[in-house]
């Protein structure tokens, strides 16, 4: 019997795949998306394993599509689903772009929570990520904000509705690894951006994680859920056995 190719599920943040110029003015930045395609590539043909992406960014991808043609988004009537409606092709675009450079498709996937609670949903959106992801067609996994209400309100509340999604795939389909990538390049005892000196661990005991989470702020700059969000979905994913990181890209 074949050795069963790995599955890997990588989750990035907003912030991840934002230019590293100007704090306030960051932009996506196409290049950090063709990186990311080459090593994925790299992944999947060397190294033989299937990849997920979860991504946010199409709240931002809204804003700046609507700063393109000269509106302001502060002005507009759009709530934040409609504006991840409006920036989720120009995300998708981004995606489809850098990898189209190695001769690989992109396939969204727009889910809710609500797709988990029947059954016969998720077993198809298992079976449809997976052809794709084996046939080196890579799922591009995202909230379908704008018809759930539930990931509005919890958008709303600071909690990263895609750190938990990314965990819920990962559990979906079986995933060996789940690889959570954040601007800062991994967990520190502090904000390293007020306390620069702050320590960066290269290993957490699951027991010492939940002392850490307590420890630190909620939300990021740009997403809305920050690294105490990716900390409670790491260690779920850590719970259910899958070798779980959060780094930087």
């Amino acid at each position: 019997m074949a050795k069963k190719r790995n599955r890997l599920v990588l989750k990035f943040g907003t912030e991840s795949l934002l230019g590293k110029i100007g704090r306030s003015k960051r932009k996506l930045d196409q290049k950090i998306f063709n990186s990311v395609a080459e090593q994925v590539a790299i992944l999947y043909r060397d190294q033989k394993s299937d990849v997920v992406i979860v991504s946010s960014g199409a709240i931002k991808a809204g804003k700046e599509s609507m700063a393109r043609i000269g509106v302001n988004h502060k002005e507009s009537m759009l709530d934040k689903g409609e504006m991840a409606a409006v920036g989720m092709p120009h995300l998708l675009n981004r995606w489809r772009h850098a990898f189209r450079s190695f001769k690989m498709l992109t396939a969204p996937f727009w889910v809710t929570f609500a797709n988990w609670e029947s059954e016969p949903e998720r077993r198809s959106i298992c079976s449809s990520i997976l052809c794709c992801s084996h046939q080196g067609i890579i799922p591009i996994v995202n909230e379908n904000d704008v018809v759930s209400d539930r990931e509005i309100e919890m958008m709303e509340k600071g909690i990263s509705e895609n750190d938990q999604l990314a965990w819920m795939t990962a559990s979906l389909i079986d995933a060996d690894s789940v690889l959570f990538l954040t601007d800062v390049g991994g967990v520190y005892e502090a904000d390293p951006r007020v306390k620069p000196q702050a320590r960066r661990y290269k290993e957490i005991d699951a027991r010492a994680i939940q002392d850490l989470i307590y420890s630190l702020s909620d939300a990021s700059q740009n997403g809305t859920g920050g690294i105490k969000a990716k900390l409670l979905a790491a260690r779920q994913c850590f719970d259910a056995g899958m070798r779980t990181a959060i780094a930087g890209i």
